[in-house]
């Protein structure tokens, strides 16, 4: 999988934020998610608004067992969380409580 997360050669390893969306909506369980996780932090990569949405939907998701921890670990180390971060973290808190 880690030759589809950079472009170029290893001194240029630039992230293709497309790329790792993709790979976001691919993962099959948490513990995809965690290493998809560490990745985007490597890549500076979380304090993209969309990005981290997605990841924390995903964390409170079915796949990811409702890991809403994990998803406020993801929420919490943003800087400033827009209204789309937080209708993700919302609609993840009320997945688990609904």
């Amino acid at each position: 999988m880690r030759y589809l997360y950079f472009h170029g050669n290893a001194s240029q390893a630039r992230p293709i934020r497309h790329h790792l969306l993709a790979y976001l909506d691919a993962c099959a369980s948490r513990a995809h998610l965690a290493e998809l996780h560490g990745r985007l932090v490597r890549a500076h990569l979380t304090s993209d608004s969309f990005v981290a949405g997605r990841l924390i939907a995903l964390l409170a998701s079915p796949a990811a067992r409702h890991d809403m921890r994990y998803a406020r670990k993801v929420f919490d180390g943003m800087a400033q969380p827009n209204a789309f971060v937080w209708n993700c973290m919302i609609r993840g808190a009320t997945a688990v409580a609904g």
